[in-house]
């Protein structure tokens, strides 16, 4: 199979990509000392394969598996560890991928009720937990952890990075994105972002459940804006009271929320305020 110079490039930046995400995250994670509270590297590979021909899908996993074995090397993983993490994370890529070729679904600007229904189970639920269950084993064999404990810590944080990422990757394309970022309606469109990402750091910081507060803004954005541009502000509202939680966990400063997101965990957080935006 002949190979374009311009298809090379493209798996060569989706590889460095993929390695910037997964090595920033994971220094995260080591920073906060932290199960993975977010993961949304694999959501980002699956959501360029979805908008690329299905021959090229072999080629893009292993763009994926180079961007991840970088990564794993850059942060200091042993060897075996670093192949395992990319095998794992490699498997719930393809899962996902084949279950929802297998089901005709596929990007689109507006999903329907079909793929909707049947795509957030086969790539948001289901998928994370191929991974889950590799890594779970791993760690079970290597004594760091009980598989149960081991398999939610991973699927939790592969669940909230393809809710965070994926419907945005899924819904837009080049000429969606320079339209809302520099086009019509743009100002109103970083009105709304800017809105939505102090409205969730707020929340997060005066109340124990910031959800209903967060989705409230995010409601009347998706009745306004429609899909695309709804899916772009709810990443930043996921990551916004991400960061928010990371902060007033780790500088010490108490505010009204302290208590609850020292009991509840970052991790935990991130899940139940990806369910909330997903809803």
């Amino acid at each position: 199979m002949r190979i374009e110079r311009s298809s090379i490039l493209m798996y060569l930046s989706l590889a460095a990509a993929y390695a910037l995400v997964a090595y920033c995250t994971i220094r995260v994670i080591r920073i906060t000392e932290d199960v993975t509270e977010i993961w949304i590297a694999n959501a980002l590979l699956l959501g360029v394969m979805m908008h690329r021909k299905p021959r090229e899908a072999p080629l893009l996993l292993l763009a994926g598996a180079v961007g991840s074995l970088v990564a794993d090397v850059l942060v200091d993983e042993t060897n075996v560890q670093a192949v395992v993490y990319t095998a794992a994370s490699m498997a719930e890529v393809a899962f996902a991928y084949t279950t929802l070729r297998l089901l005709r679904i596929g990007p689109s600007t507006v999903p329907s009720e079909r793929d909707f229904f049947l795509g957030v189970p086969a790539a948001i639920l289901s998928a994370p937990a191929v991974s889950a269950a590799i890594a779970a084993a791993w760690a079970v064999g290597q004594s760091k952890s009980d598989f149960l404990t081991a398999f939610v810590n991973w699927w939790t944080g592969g669940v909230v990075g393809m809710i965070a990422l994926l419907p945005a990757i899924w819904t837009g394309s080049l000429p969606g994105l320079r339209q809302t970022v520099i086009g019509r309606g743009a100002v109103e469109f970083w009105a709304w972002m800017l809105a939505v990402a102090a409205i969730a750091i707020g929340a997060t910081f005066y109340f124990a459940q910031p959800f209903i507060i967060i989705v409230l803004p995010l409601l009347i954005v998706a009745y306004r804006m429609g899909v695309f541009r709804n899916t772009l502000i709810n990443f930043v509202a996921i990551i916004a009271t991400m960061t928010a939680a990371v902060f007033i966990r780790f500088s010490g400063l108490q505010v009204p929320a302290s208590d609850y997101l020292a009991q509840l965990g970052i991790g935990q957080l991130g899940f139940y305020c990806a369910i909330s935006v997903l809803g």
